[in-house]
């Protein structure tokens, strides 16, 4: 009888395959593209991503300095003050407060989520 640890890995790569959009050859004995053209292009898109994310974030969070006063972690940084995230336009912390969780999933308003 086979352990039970050795079949999870199947089990995923199994998953995987399955996940993987039609015509992606997983195992490509040659990869697409060589290495420095790989750096190279993602060198030339670093900017515009930066540029895109650090949107994203200015419109999820206030990123602003404003350090409590008095409050400081174990190694002296200043514990900032305040609510960070970002609310949509027309809605308040009072009216998400008298949501139900599946009327803030439905308009989207689940703002701590992955960039």
């Amino acid at each position: 009888m086979p352990r039970p640890e050795r079949r999870v890995p199947l089990l995923v790569l199994l998953a995987a395959v399955a996940a993987a959009p039609a015509g992606l050859a997983l195992f490509a004995a040659e990869p697409p593209e060589s290495f420095p053209a790989v750096v190279s292009h993602m060198k030339a898109a670093k900017p515009e991503i930066e540029k895109r994310q650090a949107a994203l974030l200015a419109a999820r969070y206030d990123l602003a300095d404003r350090p409590a006063a008095g409050v400081k972690m174990s190694r002296g940084k200043p514990v900032q003050e305040g609510v960070r995230a970002r609310l949509p336009a027309g809605v308040t912390w009072d009216k998400l407060a008298a949501m139900s969780p599946e009327d803030i999933r439905d308009r989207d308003l689940l703002f701590l989520r992955a960039l």
